[in-house]
């Protein structure tokens, strides 16, 4: 329990269910009571199927979440999650799912976010032309436990099938939507009460927003000591030559001013020589 925050309201801002895994790691941690929106449409701010395009980054969508949930609920401790998908930065063809979790303490001034990024998405889309191909791809992409959607057209449906989770359904949906338009378009459900994978993802970013949020300032105690710079620089285990590894951390206190530098984050005060440059160019 968080003194700051034991007792408080706290209003989660989702319509898709994220409660369920943040709601036992804000209670434990904090000791607050959890309120969900019930009339908030975070669709409104983007769609990961395209009828909507977040306008702004995923950390500006979920602080408005936030704004809107205290609106809806007059509490001033709101919490909110937005993800993003897209192909991995070094492994070509492997996807990637980044979430952000948003705690905004409008009394106390804090804005804290934690993130968490994993390969381990099912992420993924296809054009489908019979039902043999849309079979394929379902059980590429953990059908039915993760849901589906069918669309006539990938950036722009005007016919669209959500939240997809049975066999029968599916190839029921597919008909039809085939028969209407010719084209059918076959895609991951993406919101997380149809995604178990994505629930994952959101359950460690929750936890790192956590962590930061009650990471204390050495000198005057207070909440969020914040993480505001990393350093590279950690040397090679075979040359001792600085590697582009992290080698400190910096943080700052938002309420005295107090700076720190932590050496060796990673728990390790060495790099492989694998990673070096120089052994290995």
């Amino acid at each position: 329990m968080v003194p700051e925050f034991q007792g408080r309201n706290l209003v989660i801002a989702t319509m898709h269910g994220k409660d369920r895994v943040m709601r036992s790691l804000l209670e434990q941690t904090l000791g607050v009571k959890i309120h969900v929106t019930k009339n908030l449409n975070t669709d409104l701010l983007g769609t990961f199927s395209g009828e909507i395009e977040r306008v702004g980054s995923a950390e500006e969508a979920a602080k408005r979440k936030c704004e809107l949930a205290m609106e809806e609920t007059g509490f001033d401790l709101a919490v909110a999650s937005e993800g993003s998908f897209g192909p991995h930065p070094y492994l070509f063809g492997v996807p990637v799912n980044e979430e952000l979790v948003y705690l905004f303490d409008r009394a106390l001034d804090i804005h804290c976010i934690g993130k968490s990024i994993s390969n381990e998405t099912n992420f993924s889309s296809t054009k489908v032309s019979d039902s043999n191909t849309l079979l394929d791809f379902a059980r590429m992409v953990r059908f039915p436990t993760h849901a589906i959607i069918l669309k006539n057209d990938l950036n722009k449906p005007t016919t669209i099938q959500k939240g997809i989770s049975d066999y029968d359904h599916l190839l029921e949906v597919f008909n039809r939507m085939k028969s209407r338009c010719g084209i059918v378009h076959a895609e991951t459900d993406m919101r997380a009460m149809y995604n178990p994978s994505r629930m994952g993802v959101i359950e460690q970013a929750t936890q790192a927003m956590l962590t930061a949020l009650t990471n204390r300032c050495p000198s005057c105690n207070s909440l969020f000591f914040k993480l505001t710079d990393f350093e590279i620089g950690l040397p090679c285990s075979l040359c001792a030559l600085p590697t582009q590894s992290i080698l400190a951390h910096h943080y700052a206190c938002r309420v005295c001013g107090f700076k720190e530098r932590k050496l060796f984050p990673k728990n390790k005060e060495a790099e492989d020589p694998m990673y070096c440059d120089y052994c290995n160019p």
